[in-house]
């Protein structure tokens, strides 16, 4: 990455400025992993043994038996420079 790349990224960062309606901005992005990376430390921390295995065998056996139930995933949009 060019020196001019990286200042450019902080740039964003500083200004905070949004990229569009719906979109979020690189300090937003950065809260965001920041805050979810707390609450999921919490969790790991507060969090007591199952006492059972928490493992669905059939899942394991035939990955796909699960697919009707759930929507297919999208990647995010690329935005082109």
């Amino acid at each position: 990455m060019e020196t001019r790349d990286k200042t450019e990224i902080l740039d964003a960062l500083r200004r905070g400025k949004s990229p569009g309606p719906g979109r979020w901005s690189a300090l937003e992005c950065a809260e965001h992993v920041a805050v979810s990376e707390d609450f999921l430390f919490s969790q790991l921390i507060e969090a007591r043994p199952a006492g059972v295995p928490l493992v669905n065998h059939q899942e394991k056996l035939d990955p796909g038996a699960r697919r009707g139930s759930h929507p297919p995933r999208r990647s995010p949009e690329v935005v082109a420079r």
